[in-house]
């Protein structure tokens, strides 16, 4: 399921402190040499080129990005590139897995593009159990939609802030890459359903990707 890893190393490898697996080179740029600063904007500025983004919403992202220790580059894109209008909403979302079982996933999705057609669709996966439910999520929509995809990273965390209490009732944050047309969009949403959260998330990204290609 997942895809190639970013040619930036270790761009989803650095641990911050949260506890995420996010990155950030220009987090120390304002508190450094010249040089090193020019090496941390060059390296920012090819990351950033992964994702599908204008030229002024680079801008905006490597600014929100400068001296911000607790910003990374995906959290940037994030905020920078929410689209103002979402074409795809999600109606309904069911998915089965466990062991000895096929993953399966059932998806009603109201696509605005098409005077808000609703469109329903089952999506089953022979993935190993641990991703075969959201492999099987991210089948049902991308046949449901028309949009081909593929999943290049997924995170989870409990609680949608680092200072909301983290217990059993918190909501799950989803965060997800997908790289469409050669480039990547970053989807969040929150939700204490996680299958529900994936399933949006992906379409939150699709959505940005929508809003790009236009």
């Amino acid at each position: 399921m997942a895809g190639k890893r970013s040619i930036i190393p270790n761009h989803d490898g650095v641990p911050d402190a949260r506890g995420g697996v996010e990155y950030n080179p220009l987090s120390q740029s304002q508190t450094t040499g010249s040089r090193r600063k020019e090496r941390a904007e060059g390296k920012a500025e090819l990351i950033v080129g992964l994702f599908g983004v204008t030229d002024e919403q680079r801008e905006r992202i490597l600014e929100r990005c400068r001296g911000r220790k607790y910003t990374s580059i995906r959290d940037a894109v994030e905020r920078v590139t929410r689209p103002k209008e979402s074409p795809l909403t999600l109606s309904y979302c069911f998915s089965m897995s466990g062991e000895g079982v096929i993953a399966s996933a059932t998806v009603i999705i109201n696509d605005a593009r098409k005077n808000g057609e609703e469109r329903e669709m089952r999506g089953a996966t022979t993935a190993p159990v641990g991703n075969g439910a959201v492999s099987a999520i991210c089948k049902a929509i991308r046949q449901t939609v028309g949009i081909d995809f593929h999943l290049t990273d997924y995170v989870v965390r409990i609680g949608s802030g680092r200072d909301e209490k983290r217990d059993e009732d918190s909501s799950a944050r989803v965060t997800v890459e997908l790289e469409c047309g050669g480039k990547r969009f970053v989807g969040m949403h929150c939700d204490t359903d996680i299958i529900k959260a994936s399933a949006v998330a992906v379409l939150d990204a699709l959505n940005r990707y929508i809003a790009f290609s236009k």
